[in-house]
């Protein structure tokens, strides 16, 4: 057989132990367990990922290189 001690609820005002289940404190009368209305979280969105572009890399332009004509033959 187990035994089962009841568990007394502290006035958060005066101290004042009261009987479990009590909703007012029965010294001052202030209200032992504040109205507690249990709102759902809002869901959680999750937004894309979005990527950085990749670095831009500078490159340098190529050195021209000139180019001769194409030698000629004279007669």
């Amino acid at each position: 057989m187990s035994l089962v001690i009841p568990t007394y609820v502290r006035c958060p005002v005066c101290g004042y132990l009261n009987s479990p289940g009590s909703i007012y404190c029965s010294s001052c009368g202030n209200r032992l367990a504040p109205l507690v209305r249990m709102v759902p979280p809002p869901p959680v969105v999750f937004s894309p990922v979005v990527y950085a572009p990749p670095p831009v890399v500078y490159v340098p332009p190529a050195i021209p290189v000139y180019v001769w004509p194409p030698a000629v033959i004279y007669v």
